[in-house]
């Protein structure tokens, strides 16, 4: 069983593609790092028996109309999946495996006109360093909206400080209108999410989980806290 359809959500023309029949087993790899919202997608949805695809119907021009285009297909495929009874859905740009409870939990931030789903759309991943204690932490998603990915130098700090911090630093760089860069002088830019914690950044070619370019946060000491701010 197919169907096919159109919708316009927000002036955001969108299509979809419904198919009665299951997906094959490639489609949830999601590589060698684990997807931290759903480590093992195949195990958990290998039940299903339909999908539906939900897509742009023309390509967005510039960064406003890509938020606001990633914003109206997560709402469409939001309502989809309560309506169906989905568990589950597939951000492809970031090979990002989200339950449809984590929609849930976004909706404060995006519903709101200019909404975001930062959890949806980017990806964490994080490894260890050559098997030692430190780990590398970093986005993968941020490419689709013409942005540079963002990464920890290494780091002990734990896996539920860096989520939630890269999520706001991905929603920041998401919502500006200028680049953050680093500067080539002795003053880098600094990245400051919770008024404690700042992070210089240095612009790399690509970073450790792509090709595509991105920005190393350093942690700096506190007395250079200078707050969330790009340049």
């Amino acid at each position: 069983m197919h169907g096919t359809g159109m919708i316009s959500i927000d002036g955001v023309p969108l299509s979809l593609l419904e198919i009665g029949a299951p997906l094959p087993a490639p489609f949830f790899n999601t590589g060698a790092i684990p997807n931290h919202l759903m480590p093992d997608p195949w195990q958990e949805l290998r039940d299903h028996r339909a999908h539906v695809f939900v897509m742009p119907a023309q390509e967005p021009d510039g960064r406003v109309a890509a938020v606001a285009t990633a914003r109206a297909v997560t709402l469409l495929g939001w309502a989809i999946a309560l309506v169906t009874g989905a568990e589950a859905i597939k951000w492809t740009d970031a090979n990002n495996f989200v339950p449809v409870s984590r929609l849930q939990d976004c909706a404060p931030e995006l519903v709101p006109a200019r909404g975001l789903a930062i959890p949806a759309w980017i990806r964490i991943l994080a490894a260890r360093v050559h098997g030692q204690q430190k780990i590398i932490a970093g986005s993968y998603g941020l490419w689709a909206f013409g942005l540079p990915e963002i990464e920890y130098a290494p780091t002990d700090l734990p896996m539920h400080y860096l989520v939630p911090h890269a999520y706001a630093v991905c929603a920041f760089l998401l919502r500006q209108k200028k680049s953050v860069r680093s500067d080539e002088g002795r003053h880098p830019d600094a990245i400051d999410v919770d008024g404690v914690n700042a992070f210089a950044v240095e612009t790399l070619a690509h970073g450790s989980f792509g090709k595509t370019p991105a920005l190393r946060l350093t942690r700096l000491r506190p007395g250079l806290v200078r707050g969330l701010h790009g340049r």
